[in-house]
């Protein structure tokens, strides 16, 4: 199952916010075990849904009866689900990282070195460790800076507080208006990766867990020089590669194309595409649609592709497809993988 969500406008920068005392770490389900194999997408993974609501004056009413369900007074924006967490983003501002199964929040707020008022921020959440009975949980929050540098701050749960900032320059060329795109993170290895647009330029921002620094990564050449044409929205996502490591899937036409990084015996890192894959026939398009990539599932390795008129999940390796449902609606969908204990 998914959760959709239509794709807003960026929304201006919201206003500054306040230090406030975290609440208590999220517990985990008691249901769940310690496996750390992924359930599959389609038939174990919950769909949680958020939409608005005015019953309620505070920034987050109470969860409604039973899971999967939150109600907000106000506009959010979900920044991503991963490891059977989601993070959201209000306009107070302030962060949420809320377990759908067991109904578990947990409020914060902004790393007090991030000035929301001059930012344009992204994140976040993973587990500390990923198995399905860890309590601790990481928020890592990203930001541009208007013209001067990009931004990176990480929030443990077992320590309560937000940790050292770490900044590395613009991309050369390209530094006015760059931003981190809407887009939720991808994990790959140990880093999380965003698509950063500038008005000329995309690249990638990247983010080390394990060596906790931040990198930016250009895309393949002939894939860099398209954001004064088109949003980046729907043409790329980072993937883990066939193989593994650091991968891209981009779509033009029917045809998708997969991409990989890879490093030389000198340490120079390039991209080099392996297999295009051309879609029509499998997803059974006709002349009048078109594709757009809405969402990737990373334990599953699945994207979600929108037709125009039909949403699927396609799998690369090996290459499978599925129908979902029939929608002309363009939306964003946030896949949300958990892990649990068989029988449970």
């Amino acid at each position: 199952s998914v959760s959709p969500r239509s794709r807003p406008p960026y929304p201006a920068p919201p206003p500054s916010a306040s230090d406030g005392a975290a609440s208590p770490p999220i517990q985990p389900s008691p249901a769940a075990s310690a496996s750390t194999t992924a359930a599959t997408l389609h038939s174990s993974a919950a769909s949680a849904e958020v939409f608005p609501s005015s019953a309620s004056n505070l920034p987050w009413a109470p969860p409604t009866p039973g899971r999967l369900s939150l109600q907000f007074k106000s506009h959010v924006r979900v920044l991503g689900c991963r490891h059977g967490l989601v993070l959201i983003l209000d306009q107070t501002p302030q962060l949420l990282v809320w377990d759908p199964v067991t109904c578990q929040q947990h409020l914060l707020a902004y790393s007090p070195e991030f000035d929301p008022d001059n930012s344009l921020i992204n994140g976040a959440v993973l587990r500390s460790a990923a198995g399905a009975g860890d309590v601790h949980f990481q928020v890592v929050l990203v930001a541009s800076e208007y013209e001067k540098k990009l931004l990176a701050c990480v929030y443990s749960s077992e320590t309560g507080v937000w940790g050292t900032l770490f900044s590395t320059p613009m991309p050369s060329g390209n530094s006015l208006h760059t931003r981190v795109c809407l887009e939720h993170a991808v994990l790959v290895g140990d880093s999380l990766y965003w698509i950063l647009a500038g008005t000329t330029l995309f690249n990638l921002l990247e983010f080390d867990l394990k060596t906790e620094s931040l990198a930016v990564i250009p895309l393949p050449a002939d894939k860099s020089y398209d954001a004064g044409l088109n949003s980046p929205e729907g043409r790329f996502t980072v993937m883990r590669a066939e193989g593994g490591g650091l991968g891209l899937l981009s779509v033009s036409g029917f045809t998708a194309q997969l991409w990989k990084r890879k490093t030389d015996f000198d340490d120079v890192a390039s991209w080099g595409m392996g297999r295009t894959v051309e879609l029509d026939e499998l997803l059974s398009m006709d002349s009048k649609d078109y594709l757009d990539i809405e969402g990737y599932a990373e334990d599953n390795n699945l994207v979600f592709l929108w037709t125009g008129r039909s949403l699927f999940t396609v799998k690369f390796e090996p290459l499978q497809c599925k129908k979902l449902f029939d929608t002309n609606n363009r939306r964003c969908y946030y896949p949300f993988e958990t892990v649990y204990a068989a029988g449970t």
